[in-house]
């Protein structure tokens, strides 16, 4: 008899971590949440780099001449292509794929000209800085997508290093941005 209530006791206290960690706010689902600030009809700017995920989050992150840039989209929101601040879109007839980020000062443009494929891909990345008036572009960009569901329309992926030479609207070389530790992670249609 003592063996039962001791093992009933023990059960109770089991059910009540999942409880104190919703309270504590730290459930999966409120790390996601939480980057809304409560919101969860408009994205945010993110003051950390967000973690790597492969299930369509709509998020991405990354140092700019060692600056954080980072913003998350609608969570799980149904494919719609256009998430507020992404736009990802794939011809599979023609085998390409552009993955777009508008930040709050800076927009990224990343062209795979062949069929994307999970691993290393070479693509081009374009960079525009509204704010300085500055455009710029590098080529043969080595990216590696950590995954491309078609199925379920989700790309996610990485790069390391990427340095963009930035011009202003004369053409001239005015400074060579670098960008790092690059991640992110889409809905695309």
């Amino acid at each position: 008899m003592e063996h039962k209530k001791l093992f009933f006791k023990r059960w109770q206290a089991f059910w009540l971590l999942p409880l104190i960690g919703l309270m504590a706010g730290c459930m999966p689902s409120a790390i996601f949440e939480n980057d809304f600030g409560g919101d969860h009809n408009a994205p945010c700017e993110l003051d950390y780099l967000p973690y790597e995920t492969n299930i369509g989050a709509n998020k991405f992150g990354c140092y700019m001449d060692g600056g954080l840039l980072a913003v998350q989209g609608h969570f799980q929101e149904p494919c719609r292509g256009i998430i507020d601040n992404m736009e990802g879109t794939w011809d599979s007839h023609g085998q390409r794929m552009l993955l777009k980020f508008y930040l709050e000062y800076v927009d990224i443009v990343v062209d795979i000209a062949s069929k994307p494929v999970a691993g290393m891909n070479l693509c081009r990345l374009e960079m525009k800085c509204s704010e300085a008036g500055l455009r710029g572009a590098a080529d043969a960009v080595s990216m590696e997508l950590t995954c491309f569901d078609e199925g379920n329309g989700i790309v996610s992926g990485r790069f390391s290093s990427i340095d963009v030479p930035m011009y202003d609207n004369a053409g001239n070389l005015v400074k060579t941005s670098c960008l790092t530790d690059g991640r992110f992670d889409m809905k695309f249609k």
